[in-house]
């Protein structure tokens, strides 16, 4: 994590560059229809920060669903970025 840290986040650098912390430019979209990259667990370590991340994931989702019904995912697209996808949580 000490090495990732001082890594350019070219994501991040693109998302500010385009605008795309505004919530308007963002709209929901259909999880089937999204062309989602087949990640080795080794890229999702990565992407991560590592095996602690990776292995927390499954019990922090469980855990949350567990304590609310409610606890719904959303998957969304933005129409100006279309290799780039957000999950977020509906209140």
């Amino acid at each position: 994590m000490l090495d990732m840290l001082h890594k350019e986040n070219n994501l991040e650098k693109r998302i500010d560059r385009m605008d795309l912390r505004k919530p308007s430019r963002w709209k929901d979209t259909d999880a089937d229809h999204v062309n989602f990259p087949q990640l080795s667990e080794d890229d999702i370590r990565e992407l991560a920060l590592g095996v602690f991340q990776v292995k927390q994931a499954r019990s922090y989702v469980e855990e949350k669903k567990l304590s609310s019904d409610d606890y719904i995912f959303t998957v969304q697209s933005c129409p100006t970025a279309k290799d780039i996808i957000r999950v977020v949580h509906v209140s």
